[in-house]
């Protein structure tokens, strides 16, 4: 298992979004924790809700990882990855 701390998933989350869209800003990435889990959600237009919206989720008791994205869909987007590396590897 590739068990990481809150620190450590911010930082490593951050980084690579911002290496696969520069116009993504440490300002419009809000984190919040969970007993189950971490989450960071990009919000560009916080407070209100965008089309550009997703949130990243790191369970922690099965130490998976998934994106949701495209909540206001009728078939919102998710993708899951093993765990960390694999996210950080294939997103």
């Amino acid at each position: 298992m590739n068990t990481i701390g809150a620190k450590e998933f911010k930082k490593r989350v951050a980084a690579k979004l911002i290496q696969i869209n520069p116009d993504i800003k440490d300002d419009d990435l809000y984190f919040s924790q969970t007993a189950t889990g971490y989450f960071i959600e990009y919000k560009p237009l916080y407070p209100e809700s965008s089309p550009a919206d997703f949130i990243v989720f790191k369970h922690l008791l099965v130490d998976a990882m998934s994106v949701h994205g495209n909540s206001s869909a009728l078939l919102p987007t998710i993708r899951h990855f093993e765990d960390i590396k694999d996210f950080e590897e294939n997103l």
